[in-house]
């Protein structure tokens, strides 16, 4: 019973408690592997939270894991009924199988909405595809693509000056 503990433990932030990156690769694999499962329709979002380094440089860390906190609220608020995964530092992930593309696309908008009220402030990419099997790397890089627009919108939108992606 310890082991296993300790191997889930392996599996899950603790700040946030999403299961980590490890977690998500386990998942896809097992995804891959279910021929099932991959011709079915699937989303992903990825999220990445606005001026976190700003935060823990002028207010500190406990203020930067506040914020990574709030923004974890909202996700378990609006996909709790789907895969979170906290894949970096303020990166999260969300896999979404089975969801059809407008829901993927309401809940994203639900998720920058709930960003603003909460002061949490993500920059949010999504992309959906009809089957799994398209191609899961295509479709990671479309939603980070997709974030990275939105971040870059936030930045000008604040007149901040930050580095091209």
């Amino acid at each position: 019973i310890e082991i296993n503990s300790q191997i889930s433990d392996l599996e899950l932030d603790a700040l946030t408690g999403f299961r980590n990156r490890k977690a998500y690769y386990k998942d896809i694999n097992m995804i891959e592997q279910d021929t099932k499962m991959n011709m079915r329709p699937v989303g992903i979002v990825f999220a990445d939270v606005n001026g976190l380094k700003k935060i823990n440089d002028s207010l500190g860390h406990e203020a930067g894991d506040k914020l990574i906190l709030r923004a974890s609220d909202c996700l378990k608020k609006i996909f709790s009924d789907y895969g979170i995964f906290r894949i970096g530092g303020d990166e999260f992930l969300v896999l979404c199988p089975e969801i059809t593309e407008d829901d993927l696309y309401k809940k994203t908008e639900q998720l920058k909405e709930c960003s603003k009220k909460s002061n949490s402030l993500m920059a949010v990419g999504a992309a959906w595809r009809e089957n799994f099997y398209e191609g899961l790397d295509k479709l990671l890089t479309e939603s980070e693509h997709n974030m990275y627009i939105d971040k870059s919108e936030y930045y000008r939108k604040a007149g901040i000056e930050r580095r091209k992606f």
